[in-house]
């Protein structure tokens, strides 16, 4: 037996509703494999982008009163800084809780999340492997 299968079995005993915590996850994979700077470039991207949109929206000028463009264009411009707003909040917040996150399980506050993540995914498929072991082991 290694150090997690004893793991595996003071959760089992001590902690049983924590049994399946690695099911209780399922994102948790596909969140490790985007990193907080790919984050921010492309929120970056999006603002650049969005500025350009904005302007030549009000290049374009009204070709009569049955013209909505302008209309529409604003109410989507509007819709359009306050989802940015607030994406770059999200952003900003997720760096502001990873933070302590980090420090509470011993790594570098620094550690991009989706590095954390790899360490996390890696030790809830070791976890699970070995919970699967030790319920086979028990029915033989």
């Amino acid at each position: 037996t290694s150090l997690m299968h004893y793991l595996v079995k003071l959760v089992e005993s001590k902690f049983p509703d924590l049994m399946h915590f690695d099911k209780d996850l399922p994102h948790i994979d596909a969140a490790s494999k985007v990193s907080m700077s790919m984050m921010q470039s492309e929120i970056a991207t999006l603002k650049k982008d969005f500025v350009a949109v904005e302007k030549s929206a009000e290049a374009v000028k009204s070709i009569g009163q049955q013209d909505k463009f302008q209309q529409v264009m604003r109410e989507f411009v509007s819709r359009t800084a306050e989802d940015l707003d607030t994406m770059n909040a999200d952003l900003t917040q997720i760096d502001a809780d990873f933070k302590p996150l980090a420090g509470f399980f011993g790594e570098d506050p620094k550690l991009d999340p989706a590095e954390f993540l790899v360490i996390f995914v890696k030790f809830a498929a070791s976890y699970g492997k070995t919970r699967e072991a030790n319920a086979q082991a028990v029915l033989q």
